[in-house]
């Protein structure tokens, strides 16, 4: 999957927040169970001269319907588990899933960076600690953000002890040379 440097060691995997699939997902619950009630609410009006070979249709129908909402949610549910943020002693990773063949991998080394800043908006994300977190940095790449993150602030002071224990090695191995 990642290739990490000689003498590398992954600190801390960030993922985006249960509640974020979870709502995601939940339109799909509804549309999986949405035509069962609808039909037998609407049972003795529309459907009640249906024959047997018309139901065996309908429910069939009913089957593929419920395949595609299926494939649908195992490629948010993938989307979903394969977005990580992984810090390592050396260097942030961000490993997001664009869709079900798209990958995008990117990294930024410790040193390089100027800024963390962690945003939590909204009330349910306040009680619920959802937020993100906004990594400054000196390069090209002005702006790294962890989105959606469960707790973070935590995940703020992971990134500053991380980056200060770097910038500390980076120190020694300057005054040494």
């Amino acid at each position: 999957m990642i290739k990490l440097d000689d003498n590398e060691k992954i600190i801390k995997i960030f993922r985006k927040h249960w509640l974020v699939v979870v709502l995601e997902l939940f339109p799909f619950l509804i549309a999986a169970i949405a035509p069962i009630l609808l039909f037998f609410f609407f049972a003795d009006t529309f459907f009640s001269d249906i024959s047997l070979r018309n139901t065996y249709l309908l429910f069939l129908l009913y089957i593929f319907y419920l395949i595609f909402i299926w494939i649908i949610g195992n490629i948010i549910w993938l989307n979903y588990y394969l977005d990580i943020w992984i810090l390592t002693d050396k260097r942030l990773i961000d490993v997001e899933q664009k869709s079900l063949f798209s990958r995008e991998i990117s990294s930024l080394r410790l040193e390089k960076i100027q800024d963390t800043k962690a945003v939590v908006a909204g009330v349910l994300n306040t009680f619920l600690h959802i937020g993100d977190v906004h990594v400054q940095t000196a390069s090209a790449q002005k702006e790294f953000v962890i989105y959606k993150v469960d707790k973070p602030n935590m995940v703020k002071e992971f990134i500053n002890k991380a980056h200060g224990v770097e910038t500390e090695k980076a120190k020694k191995v300057k005054l040494e040379n």
